[in-house]
């Protein structure tokens, strides 16, 4: 909810609503990040590795169709342009190009966001704040001495 809400004011603010299509791959990543943390993937260091993997791949999928419809094929932003451009002058026609700047970039926002996310759990977790029981275990999971 927090980051569809985000993208829809965002989008509220600047008078553009064709972004508000983005919130689907926020559902799409915090549905499948939550899911996947309290089940399989939140056991062991390697698992939350792919989980954030997964999550990326799960959300250019997503986006991808959004990048190309809405915004013919265009990133949002600076760097997105740049690594297309790139990808595009080593070689690569425009659907490679653009699939593989938007699983990049994904890549590199999911694996930052999840680790930050996971800090900041581990942070709240050892100063005390209450996590509830499969959160919890799954932090001792993950990181033994996390409670104080």
């Amino acid at each position: 909810m927090v980051g569809a809400t985000t993208t829809l004011l965002g989008n509220l603010m600047h008078g553009d609503f064709t972004g508000t299509w983005f919130a689907l791959v926020q559902i799409v990543g915090a549905v499948i990040w939550a899911a996947g943390f309290r089940h399989w993937f939140g056991r062991t260091h390697g698992r939350f590795l792919l989980l954030n993997l997964l999550v990326a791949v799960a959300c250019s999928a997503v986006a991808l169709p959004i990048v190309y419809f809405i915004y013919s094929g265009a990133a949002s932003f600076a760097g997105g342009d740049a690594v297309f451009a790139a990808l595009q002058g080593l070689g690569q026609g425009f659907g490679a190009s653009l699939i593989s700047m938007n699983l990049l970039t994904s890549i590199a926002d999911k694996l930052l966001s999840g680790y930050l996310a996971l800090l900041l759990l581990v942070l709240l977790a050892r100063a005390g704040f209450e996590q509830d029981a499969t959160l919890q275990q799954r932090l001792t999971l993950l990181f033994p001495r996390t409670r104080r």
